[in-house]
C-alpha cells in the first residue's frame, strides 16, 4: 500500500530561528543608529542654544562698551560703567549672568554659553577687545569681540 506524499505547510524550526536572528541583528543596528542620531541632535541643539546666547551677550556687550566710561575685569566678573549705569557680567560654571542697574531699574539676564575661562580685556588704539576662551578639554564656541570704544574709555585693573 502506497501512501501519497503530503505537502506540509509551514516553516522548519531552523528557518524560524534564522529569521529571528536576522531580525534581531537588524533591530540592533537600527537602535544604535537611532541612539547616534539622538545624540547628534542633542549636541546640535546645545550648540544652537550656545550660539544664540553668545549672540545676545555680544549685542549687550557691544552696546554697553561703545558708551562706556570705564571697564574692569576681576577674574570671572566683568564690569562696565557708563554714566550712572553699571552692567556686570559674572561667569558661573556653564553660563554668564548679567546684572544691570540703570535708569529703567535693575535687569537680570542669563546666557547659556558653556564653561569659559576668565574674562580677558584689552584696550589698544581705541579698540576694546574682549575674549572668553573655552577651557582646555571642553567643547564650545569661541567668543571674541572687538568694539570701537570712545576715546575716554578707561580700563581699570
Amino acid at each position: 500500500m502506497t501512501h501519497p506524499i503530503r505537502h506540509q505547510r509551514g516553516f522548519t524550526l531552523i528557518e524560524l530561528v534564522g529569521v529571528i536572528v536576522i531580525t534581531s541583528a537588524l533591530m540592533l543596528v537600527a537602535v544604535s543608529l537611532l541612539h547616534s542620531v539622538l545624540s547628534w541632535n542633542r549636541n546640535a541643539t546645545a550648540a544652537a542654544t550656545q550660539a544664540g546666547s553668545l549672540d545676545r551677550m555680544e549685542q549687550q556687550l557691544r552696546s554697553r562698551l561703545r558708551n562706556a566710561s570705564s571697564a574692569s575685569v576681576d577674574g570671572r566678573v566683568f564690569t562696565i560703567q557708563s554714566g550712572g549705569a553699571r552692567a556686570q557680567w559674572t561667569l558661573t560654571d556653564d553660563r554668564c549672568e548679567m546684572e544691570t542697574d540703570g535708569d529703567d531699574g535693575p535687569r537680570y539676564e542669563k546666557y547659556n554659553i558653556g564653561p569659559r575661562d576668565p574674562w580677558k580685556l584689552s584696550l589698544q588704539d581705541g579698540l576694546a577687545e574682549i575674549e572668553l576662551a573655552v577651557p582646555e578639554g571642553k567643547r564650545g564656541l569661541p567668543f571674541r569681540l572687538v568694539v570701537v570704544s570712545n576715546n575716554s574709555l578707561e580700563v581699570l585693573e
